[in-house]
């Protein structure tokens, strides 16, 4: 009887043995081949949506706020303003007023390692120029861009004018755009999705605490009455990221 269960034993191992075998044999490697890379399922952190394969986080510009105010605003080359507006109108106002709108968004405690699938912001129309005023074009070209300054220096908004400041919102890589937007907008959500630029600019700042996005006209018709977003304080931007649950990590 003992020899048997030992006949048993043996036969388990090297049956289990077989399948390790057989499981391995699909894909030999060399003694000198770089090391398999393991598949790791992530947590769930932070998750706000999720299907079977990917997982959805939103960030908002009223997460973690550095000063007064959403983390969102405008900088201008002309005109002062105060912390606390959170207005991101974007363009030439009525009176003249020249301004580039922002966003900002604090993304620690986003675990997730893997590559971004799509990513997206969703900004309230506010007012564009025909609906607050019924004058100017009846659509603007809108570009998203990558901002240089810091964003406790954005947050400073009181220290506008900034010529500066204002190029750097509407100038360099272009994160999305350009989107044909509505000037007769009122009230409205618009979803610009980021390029694939964008979406390597967001996953290079995913360590660092926070990420901003510059918002500026491209080739507007000169004069006032040419802008997106007018009196839009009230409404925080937020940015829809999706990635993969699962993916490959060294």
């Amino acid at each position: 009887m003992l020899r048997g269960k030992i006949v048993l034993l043996v036969a388990g191992i090297v049956a289990v043995g077989l399948v390790a075998g057989q499981a391995g044999a699909a894909k030999p490697q060399s003694s000198t081949a770089a090391p398999a890379k393991m598949t790791t399922l992530l947590p769930n952190v932070g998750m706000v949506g999720s299907t079977s394969t990917t997982v959805t986080r939103v960030f908002s510009t009223a997460t973690n706020e550095i000063n007064c105010g959403f983390m969102e605003g405008w900088w201008s080359t002309n005109t002062a303003s105060s912390d606390c507006n959170s207005n991101y109108e974007t363009g030439v106002s009525e009176s003249g007023v020249v301004v580039h709108g922002y966003s900002t968004f604090y993304l620690s405690g986003w675990p997730n390692p893997c590559g971004i699938l799509s990513a997206y912001l969703s900004v309230n129309s506010g007012k564009g120029n025909q609906a607050g005023y019924g004058q100017g074009d009846g659509t603007q070209s809108l570009g998203l861009f990558d901002v240089a300054t810091d964003p406790w220096t954005l947050s400073e908004k009181d220290n506008n004018p900034n010529s500066t400041i204002y190029s750097d919102l509407g100038s360099g890589s272009m994160y999305g755009g350009p989107y044909t937007v509505s000037t007769y907008d009122n009230n409205v959500t618009e979803q610009l999705f980021l390029n694939q630029t964008g979406l390597n600019g967001l996953l290079a700042a995913r360590n660092q605490g926070y990420f901003s996005i510059g918002m500026g006209l491209i080739n507007p018709t000169a004069g006032n009455y040419q802008f997106l977003f007018g009196f839009t304080g009230a409404h925080p931007i937020t940015l829809t990221v999706t990635q993969p649950r699962l993916c490959k990590v060294s």
